[in-house]
């Protein structure tokens, strides 16, 4: 039996939003649900999605047992398999992770992920951007096809995408958090990157056991970031 399946629509409001409803009526673990095109995406802290046709945009079922580590991690896992699958499609450049799930090449955004719970369910969503990039918003961001790459089958990095992303959430179930922190620190940003956090600037310091950023102040304590935004200063 297949650990995931693939719905496809042509347009949506918001595949995030779409699963939520499917999930509090019982819907399983592993469905996805992609939109060629959405109206109402959205990402962390309810910023607007720009979804035009060509790029993906879907999301996913988690259902939490009682036995698995901290939901928290879930941002780490999707990261990774994100990752993964965008670094696949590389030939000369690296792909990076910056705190706590966007990837980024040549320090511009590529993709984002949004997780969502309601009861017992995880709503992991993601945006990719294959053939188009947001512009005049707050950060940098990049398509593939502005680095000359063609990914004419979005079908095939959907099903690439569903089974590095099972394959992940298997191996986090299995050994908890220390595989998914091993991977993503060697993905991530270097240890001494100057990041600025609010209102205060620091050196990353790495992620403790939970995945909050660790951040060393100029009087070499160390500050814990739960959640917000970071920003890597050159």
């Amino acid at each position: 039996m297949d650990k995931y399946i693939i719905e496809t629509v042509d347009h949506t409001g918001s595949t995030n939003s779409d699963l939520l409803k499917r999930a509090d009526k019982g819907a399983i673990e592993g469905l996805w649900l992609r939109a060629k095109s959405q109206g109402a995406g959205r990402g962390r802290n309810a910023r607007d999605w720009v979804s035009p046709t060509g790029n993906i945009y879907t999301s996913t079922i988690i259902r939490l047992k009682p036995d698995d580590p901290p939901a928290t991690n879930l941002a780490f896992v999707a990261a990774n398999a994100l990752h993964q699958v965008i670094q696949s499609y590389l030939s000369y450049q690296d792909a990076m992770i910056k705190w706590p799930n966007d990837v980024l090449i040549d320090g511009a955004k590529i993709c984002g992920i949004l997780l969502e719970r309601s009861g017992n369910a995880v709503i992991m969503g993601t945006g990719v951007n294959l053939m188009h990039s947001p512009q005049n918003i707050d950060r940098k961001a990049i398509s593939f096809a502005e680095l000359g790459i063609n990914v004419t089958d979005a079908d095939e990095f959907m099903h690439k995408l569903a089974e590095i992303f099972a394959l992940w959430l298997e191996r986090w179930r299995d050994q908890g958090f220390a595989p998914i922190r091993e991977y993503w620190l060697q993905h991530a940003h270097k240890k001494g990157q100057k990041l600025r956090h609010e209102n205060m600037t620091g050196l990353f310091a790495g992620i403790d056991n939970e995945g909050a950023c660790l951040l060393k102040l100029a009087d070499d304590t160390i500050y814990t970031i739960h959640a917000g935004d970071i920003f890597m200063i050159d």
